[in-house]
């Protein structure tokens, strides 16, 4: 059984594709696809869709069923220079798709274009028996359909938290169990940053060849002033944007700042990651002093230290790819140790024993600080449940779209 929280919090890959992707490719004869709104370049729709129909494709090679995916959305507006025009994805999709043999699509249109929920859901439907209906999974969450959450690495990308839900007693393929989250290291920092230059570069490009009444200037990480750089163009984005209404324009120069903003936040994290790793170092060294102080009187205290003792080196050694799970780790153990030693505190009173008690609790503190720094790179979380509790969830999910679908949209698309 498996309820995950995701976070999106990197542009470098998307969990919410992951698990739409699971969706889409687990047991199942309908898949339900609720979602607020398309909205963005029509580049970038063109590849998500691509993207999508890909894995409707590779479901099709294993699959021996149909599948029915319905797409219930509203505001429909041709008008706009971004529309968000769900029948045009639909077309795309429906046309993307090499076999077309097993796959059939809807568009359902909520009365009144009022509609902004995000929901997915797998089931096998029994039309003939409800009662009988399977349910799969499903994805609940602020995440659109759109292609700045669909697509890895997209310049624009949104923060975005999902609840993806799978009842593990139906899926038979362990690989659409659980969304393995990417590498949460220090090192992301780096990657981060990179990507960001090289996309906001991108954009300048374009906004250079498009806008004769600009020259903006190239990021150069190697220059020692590129956050001087960068602060130079964040106000002058900030002063397009403030007079300036072209939306393709609008989208380019508010996608830079974002990634600006993301550029700076990212240095911040890795100053302060190094930095409680320089903390937690003093500690350390002062609880190896006074460990060695009782190591011939207390061997078994030492012993059971020891374990700590070599986790933490490791660690260190490998500081620039240690993760959030990492340090849990080592603070679970530590107040472990801590809670054994204190017992054993109680009777004993000598000098030794108190000093370690003393540099156990700051050693502990100092790992609890590097464990909450590096929370920033976690993006799932796994939130335990049985399967009853999960099965009553999908088929409460599946009720309530099942009614918005029924009795507040109308048909507008079937291919």
């Amino acid at each position: 059984m498996s309820i995950q929280f995701l976070l999106r919090k990197y542009m470098k890959e998307s969990l919410y594709r992951k698990a739409l992707s699971n969706l889409v490719n687990m047991e199942g004869n309908v898949l339900i696809l609720s979602t607020g709104y398309i909205h963005n370049s029509k580049s970038a729709n063109s590849r998500a869709i691509t993207e999508f129909a890909k894995e409707i494709d590779n479901r099709n090679l294993r699959a021996t069923s149909s599948l029915t995916i319905v797409i219930v959305g509203g505001e429909t507006d041709t008008k706009s220079s971004y529309p968000n025009n769900f029948i045009d994805f639909c077309n795309e999709l429906y046309k993307n798709i090499k076999d077309k043999s097993k796959i059939k699509i809807i568009f359902k249109r909520v009365l009144g274009d009022n509609w902004h929920g995000k929901v997915a859901i797998k089931i096998e439907e029994n039309t003939s028996d409800f009662s009988k209906n399977k349910y799969y999974g499903a994805l609940v969450g602020s995440s659109n359909l759109t292609p700045i959450n669909i697509l890895d690495g997209q310049f624009g990308w949104n923060k975005e938290t999902d609840l993806y839900i799978v009842d593990g007693n139906l899926i038979k393929d362990s690989k659409l169990n659980k969304i393995k989250e990417l590498e949460c290291s220090v090192k992301i920092c780096d990657q981060e940053i990179i990507s960001n230059i090289k996309k906001i570069n991108i954009s300048i490009k374009t906004i250079n060849t498009q806008i004769k009444t600009i020259e903006l200037v190239n990021i150069d990480r190697d220059n020692e002033a590129y956050l001087e750089q960068l602060e130079k163009l964040k106000n002058i984005c900030k002063e397009y944007l403030s007079s300036n209404k072209n939306e393709e324009s609008q989208y380019l120069f508010s996608s830079i700042l974002q990634s600006i903003g993301d550029i700076i936040n990212l240095n911040r994290i890795n100053s302060e990651i190094h930095k409680s790793f320089e903390d937690l170092r003093h500690p350390g060294n002062d609880l190896y002093q006074k460990a060695n102080n009782f190591k011939k009187a207390y061997p078994e205290i030492y012993n059971r230290y020891e374990d700590i003792l070599n986790i933490t080196k490791e660690l260190f050694k490998k500081k620039e790819t240690c993760t959030f799970d990492d340090f849990d780790g080592l603070y679970s153990q530590t107040k472990e140790f801590q809670k054994y030693f204190n017992n054993l505190r109680q009777s004993n009173k000598e000098l030794i024993i108190v000093e370690f008690s003393e540099s156990l609790d700051l050693f502990k503190d100092a790992v609890n600080t590097t464990r909450k720094n590096l929370l920033i790179f976690k993006t799932a979380y796994d939130l335990k449940t049985d399967g009853a509790y999960i099965e009553s969830i999908l088929k409460g999910i599946h009720i309530e779209i099942q009614d918005i679908i029924d009795n507040f949209t109308i048909e507008k698309l079937s291919l």
